[in-house]
């Protein structure tokens, strides 16, 4: 960087930096207030959401009692996670995380213990099974296309 150059983004950090402080200081508290408000309702809608994601999951395991797909080793790091990031956020007062925190840990818990008690249970969409193709007649395949696709051969000279 040369020194023009240099001397120029010095002059338009430091004029951002005044423009930031006079606005800040011309909005006032109450509209820093107001926008602090607006990102925690965001925040315990995120929370909400991220809390909702899991419900297909342990909703197929309780009514399936299908554990199919299910990483024991990975859900148990990632409740282990989930405690130590509340852990923290209950000691600065983190009212949003502390909230995202006990529903990871809820969910968490909760898919690893009907995880453990359906092990070995896949429902019937993930039992296993040798994979079947059909051919369907009339969908203007040609019989070289049908011939082959059924896994003869014989019409080779």
């Amino acid at each position: 960087m040369t020194a023009g150059t240099s001397r120029l983004v010095t002059e338009v950090l430091q004029r951002s930096r005044r423009a930031l402080i006079w606005t800040s200081q011309a909005l006032g508290k109450d509209m820093t207030a107001s926008a602090a408000a607006v990102t925690e309702i965001a925040g315990f809608i995120g929370a909400g959401l991220a809390g909702a994601g899991y419900v297909p999951q342990i909703s197929h395991l309780i009514r399936a009692h299908c554990s199919a797909g299910i990483s024991r080793p990975a859900f148990e790091v990632w409740l282990l996670a989930s405690v130590l990031t509340t852990a923290r956020a209950i000691a600065i007062h983190a009212g949003v995380f502390i909230t995202l925190g006990g529903i990871q840990i809820l969910a968490t818990a909760l898919i690893m213990f009907y995880a453990a008690r359906y092990k070995d249970t896949p429902c019937p969409s993930h039992l296993p099974g040798k994979p079947t193709a059909k051919v369907a007649t009339g969908t203007g395949a040609s019989k070289f296309q049908l011939t082959h696709l059924r896994g003869r051969h014989d019409c080779i000279s």
